[in-house]
């Protein structure tokens, strides 16, 4: 078979075993082949002329060659690769291996022979690209490559085994260890350094060096294994990393070239040597004083805490905040940490106040908190725009004051829709009770009339009688006058007969005494006739007056016997009346109460409906207050406390400059300007601060400006606008309005309410009061007002008609203020 060479052959050798051959070729290469197969494996490289002598090992494993170059050439039969040269001052004519591998004899063209032994030991295998960086562990027992291929190799170097392989992941161009001998360095094309444990080649954070911009040149540790430094191609700059967190701790620059090599050197003091392209050596002084271990997550922020005044030789000491959501104090004459406070997530920036009572920190987790610096204890957290947490605010009690007045009214109604059947029955029953009461006042008064009409008759019967018995009895003394007249005129008669008699006893003869005799005789008969007439006529007129007065008597005794029905009747009207008047005030409260109840129960209906679509409204602005509010909660980056440690301000992805009571947390006042988030903050005095944002702009803030006189309502000489002085006043919750009260002392209490934006008046009641304001108030919604003024009184009113809707009474003296809880 034939086999073809890249030039012409020039020497040949054959393996012990005849399975592999070796050819040399004019150009200075030789190429192996399976001597069976003729299959080419090999092609070795590396004299610079000619070749024209060979052999193999025995045991097949190397390969000497030798060339015009005066150099003997030892391969790696296996792998092609080369174990060292041997040069000679004369030319070589040949070479072979002596009993072992590890020796060479070699002969010169001069006649000399030489057994020369190998300063080759073994090969460190895996590489499979140049190797750029070997170096030996301070303890002497690990070789340690890196290379081209991306990979980092520890070899035994007693042996050379492999004891690791690590994968860097692109061409490595550098490869440092410390002094301890436990960590690896290793920097490549990919802009990254990467440590790895110098015992096994796991690999040890930080996995990643930040801010490297281009391929790594060149790592070393410093003496004391704490800091790294780095060059980067094209570099003129080193910079300086803590070792252990990969924090950046000091930049080098000053140089003119790119730097090509970093040494560290220790002793005193920390001083790094760099060797650059313009061919300049260059020593620096590591300033990096200490490093403050504890923090788990990168440091963003430090601040200095002063001395207490009264301790002015105390230690130094600053505050950090890091992204592992932790703020910690440090002494800095120890290096140690003296007190950890966990805000709870990454840290942006923290602020520590004047006086060293207070610290602050911000998160990008949107909160600030406050700390009590004398006992770790949190005071306040901070989160949100003051605008958007006091509108929900506002809402919120708008709506609980909402929610409980429709409690309130759901049951009121309730009670009311209960109470209408009870109302209307109980008016039912009052009409009921009113019609019997009429009923029995109607019979009483028949009654009454019936024992009136006898009673009348009785007593019409009674005076006729008396006034028979009474003429009757003038008719009998009448006759009795008349028989007592006939009596004395017969007496009288019988007289003038006696001596009528007696003289003509005398004198008997004479005539004229008979004839007055006679005549005396005639008398006294004519008078006891008269005496009888008028006696029988007594006696009738008698007994007509005995019987006209039994008469009298008995229609008097039956007159007065109906007195008492009368009476009896009479009183039972009254009691029926008295009973009707108080059925009738029963039925008029029972009708009032039920027309009220019965228009009570639609007008809850429509409060309720009215307040069901305001909690609905207020819901809805709750929602969207509330969401606003989240919106405005965002990552805060920059804090500061005030010079005279009394506010503190912060700032962050929200743009606004938010200031809080830096003893309570409380929100002062926020600050609108900025266009994009606020990365820096500081006061310039108490009442100003300056920001920096990532708008490009800087801002200054004045906290106390002057205030400008926007309007003015009324005047001294305008009576009609507000009639007296005003020592009351108050806005609206949402700010719109503003209530005024005032008045005329001892005659009239002015109340008003004007509106903010034009100064327009929207309700006035001249006459709210008796006597003058002195405090007004409004409800939560801003649809009510209430006033407290001299009169003693409290009043509340409808801002949209003016309606008075109630009256408080109770305060013995002026109500100076109302508040509306």
């Amino acid at each position: 078979r034939s086999t073809n060479l890249t030039d012409a052959a020039s020497a040949l050798a054959l393996t012990a075993d005849r399975t592999r051959l070796a050819v040399a070729t004019a150009n200075g290469q030789v190429q192996l082949f399976d001597a069976n197969t003729g299959a080419a494996q090999q092609t070795l490289a590396g004299h610079t002329g000619p070749i024209h002598s060979l052999a193999f090992s025995g045991d097949a494993a190397r390969l000497v060659s030798v060339g015009t170059d005066k150099v003997a050439a030892i391969w790696n039969a296996t792998d092609g690769g080369l174990l060292e040269l041997m040069p000679s001052d004369s030319s070589l004519a040949g070479a072979d291996f002596g009993l072992t591998n590890d020796a060479v004899w070699t002969a010169t063209t001069s006649g000399s022979i030489q057994l020369r032994p190998m300063r080759f030991a073994f090969s460190l295998p895996g590489m499979t690209q140049a190797v750029t960086k070997i170096a030996y562990r301070p303890d002497g027992q690990m070789v340690l490559t890196a290379s081209l291929d991306g990979s980092v190799r520890g070899f035994n170097p007693a042996n050379g085994q492999q004891a690791f392989a690590a994968n860097h992941g692109s061409p490595v161009q550098t490869l440092a260890i410390s002094a301890d001998g436990q960590r690896l360095a290793s920097g490549g094309d990919d802009k990254i350094v990467k440590f790895w444990n110098a015992a096994n080649g796991g690999q040890l954070a930080p996995t990643a060096l930040p801010a490297v911009a281009t391929a790594i040149r060149s790592v070393a540790f410093s003496a004391d294994s704490v800091h790294l430094f780095v060059a980067t191609a094209g570099s003129p700059e080193v910079t300086m990393y803590d070792a252990a967190s990969g924090a950046v701790e000091q930049r080098f620059a000053g140089r003119e070239a790119a730097v090509a090599r970093v040494l560290a050197v220790g002793g005193d003091r920390q001083l790094l040597l760099t060797w650059s392209l313009d061919n300049r050596v260059q020593r620096d002084e590591v300033l990096a004083d200490r490093q403050l271990a504890g923090h788990s997550q990168p440091v963003t922020s430090l601040a200095t805490v002063p001395r207490p005044k009264d301790q002015p030789d105390a230690a130094r000491r600053i505050l950090s905040g890091s992204s592992d959501g932790t703020l910690r104090e440090w002494d800095l004459n120890t290096g140690q940490a003296t007190r950890q406070l966990n805000h709870g997530a990454p840290i942006t920036d923290v602020a520590v106040s004047g006086d060293g009572q207070r610290f602050a920190s911000t998160s990008a987790n949107n909160t600030a908190k406050l700390w009590n610096a004398a006992n770790n204890q949190q005071l306040a957290e901070m989160r949100g725009d003051l605008r958007a947490l006091a509108e929900v605010a506002r809402i919120t009690r708008d709506k609980t004051a909402a929610t409980a007045k429709q409690q309130a009214t759901n049951t009121a109604l309730a009670e009311a829709e209960k109470n209408l059947p009870v109302r209307t029955d109980a008016a039912k029953k009052a009409a009921d009770a009113l019609a019997a009461a009429n009923q029995e006042v109607t019979a009483k008064q028949a009654a009454l009339k019936t024992v009136a009409d006898g009673k009348a008759a009785a007593e019409k019967l009674a005076i006729e009688a008396a006034a028979v018995a009474q003429k009757a009895a003038l008719a009998k003394a009448g006759a009795d006058e008349q028989v007592a007249q006939a009596t004395l005129a017969k007496n009288t008669a019988t007289e003038t007969l006696s001596k009528a008699q007696s003289a003509v006893q005398a004198d008997p003869n004479n005539a004229g005494l008979a004839q007055a005799v006679t005549r005396a005789q005639a008398a006294v008969t004519a008078a006891d006739e008269k005496l009888k007439t008028m006696t029988a006529d007594q006696a009738a007129k008698m007994k007509a007056a005995t019987d006209a007065s039994a008469a009298a008597a008995d229609a008097a005794s039956k007159a007065v016997a109906m007195n008492k029905p009368f009476l009896d009747a009479n009183t039972a009207l009254q009691t029926a009346e008295t009973a009707q008047n108080a059925a009738a005030q029963v039925a008029a409260i029972a009708d009032r109460e039920l027309a009220e109840a019965t228009a009570l129960v639609p007008s809850l209906k429509a409060e309720v409906t009215a307040l069901d679509q305001r909690l609905a409204k207020l819901e809805t602005e709750l929602t969207a207050a509330q969401q606003a509010a989240q919106a405005a909660e965002q990552p805060l980056r920059a804090v500061a406390f005030s010079p005279d440690s009394r506010q503190l301000a912060t700032g962050g992805d929200m743009g606004v400059v938010h200031t809080w009571d830096a003893e309570t947390g409380k929100a002062v006042a926020s600050c609108v300007g900025h266009v994009g988030p606020i990365v820096s903050l500081a006061f310039r005095d108490a009442d100003t601060i300056l920001t920096g944002s990532s708008d490009k702009s800087a801002g200054m803030w004045n906290l106390n400006p002057g205030w400008m006189l926007e309007r003015t309502i009324g005047s001294i000489d305008d009576p009609a606008t507000l009639i007296n002085r005003v020592p009351a006043l108050a806005f609206s919750p949402d700010g719109k309005l503003l209530a005024t009260g005032g008045g005329e002392p001892s005659r009239t209490g002015e109340l008003k309410v004007w509106n903010v934006a034009d100064g327009k008046a929207v309700m006035s009641v001249p006459e709210a009061h008796t006597d003058a304001i002195f405090g007004v108030c409004f409800s939560p919604d801003s649809t009510r007002v209430a006033s407290g003024g001299a009169d003693k009184y409290v009043r509340m009113f409808d801002i949209a008609t003016g309606e008075q809707l109630r009256t408080f009474e109770g305060h013995t003296n002026h109500v100076l203020g109302v508040n509306w809880r």
